[in-house]
């Protein structure tokens, strides 16, 4: 086999190596970024719920302080 042939095989297999390896790595980053996303969605829910019951709470409030003035 000529040497330029051995040297470009040699190459053909680094480069191969190197592409294997940035694709686990590109698949890793692509897992952590759905991660995130399925975070930030549960993260908004809870914010929504949290301020729906918040708004909740005021109305109650506000509700209970009529109920008292009509009391009164």
């Amino acid at each position: 086999m000529p040497k330029l042939s051995r040297t470009s095989l040699r190459i053909l297999s680094e480069l191969d190596r190197v592409q294997t390896h940035l694709e686990k790595d590109i698949e890793k980053t692509q897992e952590n970024l759905d991660e995130l996303k399925q975070f930030y969605r549960i993260d908004r829910l809870e914010t929504d719920n949290t301020s729906l019951l918040l708004k909740m709470y005021n109305d109650m409030q506000k509700e209970i302080a009529e109920i008292k003035a009509k009391i009164a």
